[in-house]
């Protein structure tokens, strides 16, 4: 975020980066070879390249923003975005640290009946507890770098599963809301279609997907629309977007259309993942009754 308030305010890239990186963070190697890449003359997005700061997706959206001439936009698109990513991961830590209270005072609990009540060795009972306990924990640890992970590897995994992407809605509103922004982003930038499309076809590793961006760039190359283009190779998944592109098509109003299809997209997926940081604390609860029933009784 201070990236591109920097670069907006028309400071130059390795100024912008040398700023930032008199301050000390975990980031400062990184930003100090791409200081170093910059003053040898090498392009924002290329230095970008070299330091491991940005997925696949963003780099497509930062040489876009780049060749476009809008930089300070693209960063500040990517910024907003891993501030809300990082908002829900804490949200659904802090939702856990009750469930876990409540786990880890059943399992000093369990401790004692077992050493008091059943007469079991104290060494025993405290291993057995103990891991659960870190069973547990560490099942969690895993869990939420699971949940703070790109969507879009997740994507890249599914998307030659035909059923998921058919009938899945949280898949086809993740592609949709994730695809068709980074394109509609671009067109509205200036960007050519054809080299809009491209770009989008870094978005997932899947062998597939690429060969579906493949052949939708060849219909665009024949003269085709890019509504149908992208149709016909199933880069349209859900009947509200395909609605959506049919009308932008006839009215001329891409751009336009998508934008408002985008926030109502945005929108669904915040909502349910609110629902998800409501549900799974419950799951603790339940590993809470299954620890009291197979360590008191």
């Amino acid at each position: 975020m201070q990236l591109s308030v920097m670069l907006s305010a028309g400071i130059e890239p390795s100024v912008a980066i040398t700023t930032l990186n008199n301050t000390k963070h975990q980031d400062n190697k990184a930003l100090s070879r791409m200081a170093l890449l910059l003053q040898r003359g090498q392009s924002f997005t290329s230095a970008f390249k070299h330091t491991g700061l940005l997925s696949k997706y963003e780099l497509a959206m930062v040489t876009g923003a780049d060749q476009a001439g809008r930089i300070s936009q693209g960063l500040d698109h990517i910024a907003r975005d891993r501030q809300k990513a990082e908002e829900q991961t804490r949200a659904l830590a802090t939702a856990l640290l009750l469930p876990r209270a409540i786990l880890l005072i059943a399992a000093v609990a369990a401790f004692f009946v077992r050493v008091a009540q059943f007469n079991q060795d104290m060494i025993t009972a405290a291993i057995q507890v103990s891991l659960l306990v870190l069973i547990v924990f560490a099942l969690t640890k895993l869990f939420l770098m699971f949940w703070s992970h790109d969507v879009r590897a997740y994507l890249s995994l599914l998307w030659p599963i035909s059923f998921i992407k058919n009938t899945s809605t949280w898949f086809q509103a993740n592609f949709e809301y994730n695809f068709y922004r980074s394109l509609n982003w671009q067109l509205q930038s200036g960007v050519a279609a054809d080299v809009a499309v491209k770009r989008c076809g870094t978005m997932l590793d899947s062998s597939s997907y690429k060969n579906n961006v493949e052949k939708a760039l060849k219909a665009l190359s024949k003269g085709r629309s890019i509504v149908d283009s992208l149709s016909a190779q199933g880069l349209v998944l859900s009947a509200r977007m395909k609605q959506t592109l049919a009308v932008a098509n006839q009215t001329g109003t891409f751009e336009k259309s998508v934008h408002g299809e985008l926030v109502l997209l945005k929108g669904q997926i915040d909502m349910r993942v609110e629902q998800q940081i409501k549900w799974l604390p419950k799951i603790y609860y339940i590993l809470v009754l299954w620890f009291i029933f197979s360590y008191l009784f």
